[in-house]
């Protein structure tokens, strides 16, 4: 059962129940060889005090998963916390919460604990309430705050206490198929089959096999980290039952928990929601496995399905761009699995150039950008880094903190790009592993594929041409932070693609890198001559 709407936000529609169907109806190295229903809108609320930062890895500003709370300010959480803290919230179960060494993990809690949340660096004030607020700063639920460990001087805070949600959280995407948690309601005495993942002709044929006497519901996970979009899963969920439905006769369902894939949730918090919906029977398809370690044992699978090499098989399929074998998965669902895995040639990419000032990276870039709008399959964005410190990154300095700040921000745009098929193409220096890490987390979460080149022109190379001036100011002291004199450079291990521009002429760079995209399938190869 859905929550009851505050004032000023529209009720959505019934959900969608079981029903019955009828029947019929060199210098260069690669990498290796070292619904219906009123539109969704947020209810006013009111705007929220700033957020001090949680002083974690390096994160100011608005990147910080995880914000402090002082006196009255509220806790901001990245998306993952805020759908955790929200299903919470909004079910009523007790969990605890962590945050620490980036990372997210639930647990479960004591009999009657209520909330915990174990925050590394917050500094969380003892007061009666503690307002939790989305990466839009969006207040959506209150923490009653019951007992208090730490002192305010500590580095670790943890505080536990009730949750209850606010009114402003956007509206689901999907109002007819969401399921919050709530107690009894849609799940009530039906067979739940649990998936993150499109289903395959044997996920199926496994589910026909199961079907019981009970309604059927197919349970799609969504949300933070998990591997299929929710409007993916929906639309391919739906053509599944419809299948299934006109099949089998059998009464089958859709419905979408948002529960992020981190650590332990599936584990702590899934069979918890099921029991609590209502569910007679819960099982899941084996494509929920492939998720991770911490799905493991949550539901038990259902006899059959697809095994991890043959979602292998299909995915490399559709990336090479082949036909997905027949009999594999249905037209609907070849035709979703299209849209989530599209021919690498058609995927968005990110060309990142990592190495010394110098090193003639921007150069090398500027040279591959010419031959991929000369090749035509691409729209190319460049994002330099000279280029985006006087409009994106205007008014950062050249502290660490706001060095690492502006690679992070290109790396944002950049993996916007590639979400749109797009081509960036970035040349900063880059030089933490972090933050590359970063970066290539937010491309392939983004749908893209980062290619990484250093460019590895020796330190000495790179001060002799300092055409800027900058080592020079470096050496001076005038420069406190410079990487490669005074500030570190760590050298990837990870690149695509090494070069070194004391050796190789730009032409050979170029060619070098046109020839990598080629052999990783971003850039076709030249049809031969008639």
């Amino acid at each position: 059962m859905l929550s009851t709407p505050a004032e000023g936000v529209c009720t959505p529609p019934s959900p969608r129940l079981p029903r019955p169907q009828p029947n019929g109806a060199s210098p260069v190295r690669r990498r290796g060889e070292e619904g219906a229903g009123c539109s969704p809108r947020r209810t006013s609320a009111p705007e929220p005090p700033d957020c001090a930062v949680a002083e974690k890895g390096g994160r100011t500003g608005q990147d910080a998963p995880v914000q402090r709370a002082r006196d009255g300010q509220p806790l901001r959480v990245d998306d993952a916390g805020a759908e955790l803290v929200d299903l919470l919230a909004r079910s009523g179960l007790e969990a605890s919460l962590s945050w620490t060494g980036g990372v997210w993990r639930v647990e479960p809690a004591e009999p009657g604990a209520g909330v915990r949340l174990d925050l590394a660096d917050a500094e969380l004030t003892g007061g009666e309430e503690l307002v939790v607020v989305d990466p839009e700063l969006v207040p959506f639920a209150a923490l009653a705050i019951t007992r208090a460990d730490g002192s305010r001087q500590a580095s670790d805070r943890t505080v536990s206490g009730r949750l209850r949600p606010l009114a402003g959280r956007t509206a689901a995407t999907y109002p007819g198929l969401e399921v919050d948690g709530s107690p009894g309601g849609r799940l009530t005495g039906v067979h739940v089959v649990v998936t993150d993942r499109l289903l395959l002709e044997a996920d199926v044929a496994a589910v026909g096999a199961a079907l019981d006497a009970l309604p059927l519901v197919l349970l799609g996970l969504v949300g933070e980290g998990r591997p299929t979009p929710r409007e993916v899963l929906a639309r391919g969920l739906d053509a599944v039952a419809a299948d299934l439905a006109t099949q089998l006769g059998a009464e089958v369902g859709v419905a979408l928990l948002s529960l992020p894939a981190v650590e332990g949730a599936d584990v702590a918090l899934l069979p918890a929601l099921l029991e609590r919906a209502g569910a007679a029977r819960t099982s899941r398809a084996r494509a929920l496995a492939r998720t991770g370690p911490h799905s493991q044992g949550a539901v038990g699978p259902l006899d059959g399905g697809p095994t991890s090499a043959t979602w292998d098989e299909v995915v490399d399929a559709l990336e090479r761009g082949a036909d997905v074998p027949a009999g594999t998965a249905s037209p609907a669902v070849v035709r979703e699995l299209r849209r989530l895995h599209p021919a690498r040639h058609a995927r968005g990419a990110v060309i990142l150039f990592t190495g010394l000032s110098g090193s003639g990276k921007s150069t090398v870039a500027s040279g591959v950008v010419a031959a991929l709008r000369a090749e035509g399959s691409r729209t190319v964005t460049v994002l330099d880094g000279d280029r985006v410190r006087t409009m994106l990154s205007s008014g950062l300095t050249f502290s660490r903190e706001d060095r690492d700040l502006n690679v992070r921000r290109i790396g944002y745009v950049a993996a916007e790009v590639a979400r749109h098929g797009g081509t960036a193409v970035c040349a900063p220096i880059a030089p933490y592993a972090s933050t590359r890490a970063e970066v290539r987390r937010m491309v392939e979460e983004a749908g893209g594929v980062l290619v990484l080149v250093h460019v590895a022109t020796p330190l000495e190379v790179c001060e002799a041409r300092d055409r800027k001036g900058l080592y020079a100011k470096a050496r001076r002291g005038e420069i406190p932070a410079f990487t490669g004199v005074s500030d570190p450079y760590e050298a990837p291990t990870d690149a695509s693609l090494v070069l070194d521009t004391s050796r190789q002429g730009l032409e050979e760079c170029v060619s070098a890198v046109m020839a990598l995209l080629r052999e990783e399938g971003l850039v076709l190869a030249p049809a031969p001559a008639p």
